[in-house]
């Protein structure tokens, strides 16, 4: 008959190699993602433009929603985030960049001002990318990138509190646009709709880059 092996025996045998002591591994990835979250909390906190809401419920590619705070008040007006982090060290020729989906691209796409957001962990620092800004740069090159199931962003402006000034003031204006005209139409009646339609005027998107809304604002 087989022996069971004594205590001493078993002692031998590295903890985790024994089956009935396998717990689950936690990945390097879920603490990339717990930092870079942390991280941005604190840098929402730190200047009370923003609440951070929960995020979705099920995450097909935003993160958190960030809300448009208006003193004590807020506002409902959001931004969709995505957050990414990341230990590479890069050549200070080379900006920070990280690979993304197409797919979260697009999906991110769907809500105006979108934003990725970055932590890079060996110095601590969070930078931000408007999400049609990258789209609109592969766009620049040409349209061989169409086909790519996948993309580089690429990160240079940090998240910092003139860029959450930045993408305050735009959801802010956008939100309250968006909202005067909803309600202009809803209360419009069937003798001023007339009128609505011949004074109306085509709101213009200004992209987030400086430079290319300047050129917007300037043709």
């Amino acid at each position: 008959h087989s022996q069971l092996p004594s205590l001493a025996e078993s002692d031998n045998v590295p903890r985790r190699k024994r089956t009935g002591d396998a717990l689950p591994k936690r990945g390097p990835t879920h603490d990339t993602a717990e930092a870079a979250e942390l991280a941005f909390r604190a840098a929402i906190a730190a200047l009370d433009l923003f609440l951070v809401q929960q995020a979705d419920r099920s995450d097909y590619g935003t993160d958190l929603q960030i809300e448009a705070r208006d003193g004590e008040h807020v506002t409902n007006y959001r931004a969709h985030v995505q957050l990414k982090g990341t230990n590479r060290t890069f050549a200070k020729s080379r900006p920070l960049s990280v690979r993304v989906s197409r797919a979260n691209v697009n999906y991110l796409l769907h809500q105006p001002n979108s934003i990725y957001i970055c932590y890079h962990i060996p110095t601590g620092r969070l930078f931000a990318r408007f999400v049609e800004d990258v789209v609109s740069e592969y766009r620049s090159r040409g349209s061989k990138w169409e086909g790519q199931t996948s993309l580089t962003v690429s990160f240079t402006q940090p998240f910092d509190t003139s860029f959450q000034q930045l993408i305050h003031a735009r959801i802010t204006a956008a939100g309250s646009a968006e909202l005067t005209e909803r309600m202009e139409w809803a209360n419009a009646v069937p003798e001023t709709a007339g009128h609505l339609v011949d004074t109306a005027t085509p709101r213009v998107h200004v992209p987030p880059d400086p430079i290319r809304a300047s050129a917007r604002l300037a043709s």
